[in-house]
């Protein structure tokens, strides 16, 4: 479990109990109302659902073994984060909707409140505006409890399937992410041995010859393609060959070993144009 979810887990937990607290401590309060106890339990549970279900995508996007998928997971959470807000909203409203014909001018009162603060989150607008639809249907006298199955139904419906494209949205770049490293690890493989090259350098006119080398081999494509393997396994061995040279201190060497190098190097180039 990563540090990023337990303190995540921690939050939910504060809120989850919150609501608890509230919805249980003020169910006491209200007396009995006709149609309250399913009105109650239906609203209760679709939140409840929508708590668990923002866990599970905390859980699912905070595991990220790597910075990169983590922002890329950020997308879920905000999408979760929308869904939990707006099924919270539709949720109360359905646990207290046989109360609403009493309360009606205050419930507008709440909606216009409601309507500025998600504004001010920046949710999006068709959300909000939605979500106010959906409230204006709940005032109407003729409504009652099959009001807030259908509608948190939709918003639960709705949220899950908005994670399933972020997923696989979230998916098919890292596999692209992923494909790409492994095109340029080999590039980044040989400027790294190169340059350690240019380091051990002990003379000028070894150095030089070896900042070609470091350069021609820095600025090549640095995507790879089966098709170039045979000549990146050259360009691999002479490399080798190269340090061996270095290491002995074979200036003819190291100068004809270069020149093969930047050949290579050259006609890898060439090869990967084609291959684009």
């Amino acid at each position: 479990m990563s540090k990023y979810f337990k303190n995540y887990s921690v939050y939910w937990g504060i809120l989850f109990l919150l609501f608890n607290i509230c919805a249980f401590v003020s169910r006491s309060e209200w007396g009995t109302v006709d149609g309250s106890e399913p009105s109650f339990w239906i609203g209760y549970i679709f939140i409840l659902i929508a708590f668990i279900g923002h866990l599970i995508v905390g859980y699912i996007s905070l595991k990220a073994d790597t910075a990169q998928k983590m922002f890329y997971n950020m997308s879920l959470i905000r999408i979760s984060t929308t869904g939990l807000i707006v099924s919270f909203i539709i949720g109360i409203l359905t646990m207290v909707r046989p109360y609403l014909d009493v309360w009606v001018d205050y419930v507008n009162v709440a909606v216009t409140i409601v309507w500025t603060l998600l504004v001010k989150a920046k949710l999006p607008t068709i959300i909000v505006s939605a979500l106010v639809d959906l409230v204006t249907v709940f005032l109407s006298p003729g409504m009652r409890t099959w009001t807030g199955i259908i509608s948190c139904s939709i918003v639960l419906a709705v949220t899950a399937m908005q994670c399933v494209g972020a997923s696989a949205a979230i998916g098919a770049v890292s596999a692209v992410d992923e494909k790409m490293k492994e095109q340029t690890s080999f590039i980044k493989k040989l400027t790294a041995e190169a340059h350690i090259l240019v380091s051990k350098a002990k003379d000028s006119e070894t150095k030089k010859q070896l900042e070609k080398v470091y350069e021609s081999i820095r600025y090549s494509d640095p995507k790879s393609v089966p098709e170039l393997n045979e000549i990146e396994d050259r360009l691999f061995s002479e490399v080798k060959n190269l340090a061996k040279a270095v290491e002995n201190e074979d200036v003819r060497a190291v100068a004809s070993i270069s020149e093969v190098i930047l050949s290579l190097a050259n006609e890898r180039n060439q090869k990967a144009k084609l291959y684009k």
